[in-house]
């Protein structure tokens, strides 16, 4: 799904991945209390691969510029405080041209996610920018979309969640581009700080909660 507050490219290739059931890392600290801050690592390896920006401007690999995959929100997640994109992998610069000389091109990667859970049609969107060369861990937090305004995180807890992992980028018009930006995405990992239950203090609770 695409919505017009944001580039859209005709043609581009697209990869959708079916619904799948994803656990979480949890990273614990409990205290003598119903429930503990945590952050959950959800791992997105469907999204991860090889990628190009352009289509039909060389080199032409006839990757994809964009991969979707639907997940459920992990059950272990009762509350959400922030959301963050953490994505790793390697990356070539292209080339733009606009009225002076050749300058390099690099898109963002952007991740979109999004629910019958939210409503208006809001979305949650993170990008980070792509670096030339190999690069790992880069972050982003998540904001929400569009047309009802801010959006709490929360309305995603327990739902079902449509996720587009794509190049990001916009062509002024008055440049062109002459060499593709492509690479490789080895890491897609959501890190989502929030609640989840627990019954008590033992380090039995944690292991149950590990998956």
């Amino acid at each position: 799904m695409r919505f017009a507050t944001f580039p859209s490219f005709a043609g581009r290739w697209i990869v959708t991945f079916a619904r799948v059931g994803i656990g979480c890392w949890l990273l614990l600290v409990f205290f003598s209390t119903p429930a503990a801050a945590d952050m959950c690592v959800m791992n997105l390896p469907a999204l991860t691969g090889n990628y190009e920006a352009v289509e039909f401007v060389e080199p032409n690999f006839g990757w994809p510029s964009l991969r979707t995959i639907d997940f459920d929100m992990s059950p272990e997640i009762i509350a959400i405080d922030q959301l963050k994109l953490i994505v790793s992998g390697t990356w070539t610069e292209g080339i733009l041209v606009c009225e002076g000389p050749p300058e390099p091109f690099l898109p963002g990667l952007s991740l979109y996610l999004t629910s019958e859970a939210l409503p208006h049609l809001d979305f949650f969107h993170a990008t980070v920018p792509s670096v030339n060369g190999t690069f790992s861990g880069l972050q982003a937090t998540f904001q929400s979309c569009c047309p009802g305004g801010t959006v709490d995180p929360n309305l995603l807890v327990g739902a079902q969640i449509h996720a587009e992992f794509f190049t990001d980028w916009v062509l002024p018009l008055i440049c062109n581009i002459t060499q593709d930006s492509y690479g490789t995405i080895t890491e897609v990992r959501l890190e989502i700080t929030g609640v989840v239950p627990t019954e008590d203090t033992t380090w039995g609770a944690v292991k149950q909660l590990y998956r």
